[in-house]
C-alpha cells in the first residue's frame, strides 16, 4: 500500500511554489474589493479598475516565480551570453520521504556548476533548526551541528573516474524541509559527452542522481595567441594559456625567478601572482582568483592557474598585473593579453 504521506509530497512537487509575495499581493488587493451591491446603471469603470489592478498583481507574482526558478543567480553572476550555457531540470532521485533534485547546471568546458535541492522532513523534527523569517539565509555550520550530512563530495564523470567537487554555498529552500547546495568541479572538454553522476545525502541514506553533459558549442569556448614572456627585475612570466568563455575567463602563468634572488624575494614575487586582475582599457578591474604549485624544491619557479569573471561588455585587450595586500592592482608590473583568437 502506498505511503500516504509521500503520495503529499510528490503532489506537492508536482507543483512549482507560490512566492510569499504573490500570495500576499492577491490578498491586498481581494481585501480592498469594496462590498457593494452591482450598480448596472453606471458603466462599469471602477470594477475595470480593480480587475485591471488585480491583474498587475499576478503578473507581479509571476515575475517573482520566474525570478525563482534561477537559482544560479543566487550564486554566480551570469551574463546573459552565458544563458544558453545553462539546463534546467535535469535529474531526481526519490528516497522514502526524501527528495533530491539537480535544479540547474552551467559548464563552459572548463568548470561545472551545478545547484542540486534536498528535501529532507527530518530537518523539520529537529527544535531549534528553523530557517530565519527574513534577513540571511544562508547555512553554515549548522547542518553539521545537527548531524545533517546532505553534500555530494565528489562527482563520477562515466570513464571511472571521480572528480572532487567543492560546495561553494548552502542556502535554504523555500520550504523548511529544503536546503540548496551549490558545488563546482573541474571538468575540462572531452572527446565524448560526460555521464555525470553525484550522490547527495539524506536522513534516509544517498539519493543517487546522474545525466549527460554535452560539450558546450566551440564558438564559445576561445583560445587566445599568447604574448611574449614579460621580464621584470628578477623574474620572469610567461603566459602559457588564455581561454575565455562566456562564464569566465582562465589563464595559466609560468613565473621563474632568477636564482640571484635571495629566497625571500623569490617567494615574494612568486605569490604575489597568485592573486591578478584584469584591467581593462575602460578601467574596468575584474579580480582572478588563482592557486599556485612550485616547479622546484628550492622555490624559484611556479604554475600559476588563475580564474575570473567573464565580461560580455569588454573591448580589447585585457592587462593582466599583480596584486597588493589591499586589493589593488599593481601596474608597474603588466603582461597584455592578445586579444586575437586562435584559429
Amino acid at each position: 500500500m502506498k505511503n500516504p504521506h509521500k503520495a503529499d509530497i510528490e503532489l506537492d512537487r508536482a507543483f512549482t511554489h507560490t512566492p510569499t509575495a504573490f500570495s500576499n499581493g492577491v490578498r491586498s488587493t481581494l481585501a480592498s474589493l469594496p462590498h457593494q451591491a452591482p450598480q448596472h446603471s453606471r458603466p462599469p469603470i471602477r470594477r475595470a479598475l480593480l480587475l485591471t489592478a488585480l491583474l498587475v498583481v499576478c503578473l507581479a507574482g509571476a515575475a517573482v516565480a520566474a525570478q525563482m526558478t534561477g537559482l544560479l543567480n543566487l550564486f554566480l553572476s551570469v551574463e546573459p551570453s552565458a544563458q544558453p550555457l545553462i539546463r534546467t531540470n535535469v535529474a531526481e532521485a526519490v528516497r522514502e520521504d526524501c527528495a533530491a533534485q539537480i535544479r540547474e547546471v552551467i559548464w563552459d568546458g572548463e568548470t561545472l556548476g551545478l545547484v542540486y535541492v534536498v528535501t529532507d522532513p527530518a530537518l523539520e523534527q529537529v527544535e531549534g533548526f528553523k530557517p530565519p523569517e527574513s534577513g540571511e539565509v544562508r547555512l553554515s555550520s549548522q547542518l553539521d551541528r545537527y548531524g545533517f550530512q546532505h553534500m555530494a563530495e565528489e562527482i563520477q564523470v562515466g570513464d571511472g573516474r571521480t572528480i572532487p567537487a567543492a560546495t561553494m554555498d548552502v542556502r535554504w529552500g523555500d520550504t523548511h524541509d529544503q536546503v540548496v547546495y551549490y558545488l563546482e568541479a573541474a571538468l575540462p572538454i572531452g572527446d565524448q559527452p560526460y555521464e555525470i553522476a553525484l550522490q547527495p545525502y539524506c536522513s534516509k541514506g544517498t539519493l543517487p542522481m546522474g545525466f549527460t553533459l554535452a560539450a558546450p558549442n566551440a564558438q564559445d569556448v576561445r583560445d587566445f595567441i599568447l604574448p611574449e614572456p614579460a621580464l621584470f627585475d628578477g623574474f620572469t612570466v610567461r603566459v602559457t594559456r588564455h581561454r575565455e568563455t562566456p562564464l569566465r575567463v582562465y589563464v595559466d602563468l609560468e613565473v621563474r625567478v632568477t636564482p640571484e634572488v635571495s629566497p625571500e624575494i623569490a617567494a615574494h614575487s612568486l605569490n604575489r601572482w597568485g592573486q591578478c586582475a584584469l584591467v581593462g582599457s575602460d578601467g574596468n578591474v575584474i579580480p582572478m582568483q588563482g592557486t599556485s604549485a612550485p616547479d622546484e624544491p628550492f622555490g624559484y619557479a611556479a604554475t600559476v592557474t588563475l580564474v575570473g569573471k567573464a565580461d560580455e561588455d569588454h573591448k580589447g585587450s585585457w592587462r593582466m598585473a599583480p596584486m597588493d595586500d589591499d586589493g589593488q592592482a599593481l601596474m608597474t608590473e603588466t603582461i597584455t593579453l592578445s586579444d586575437t583568437p586562435l584559429q
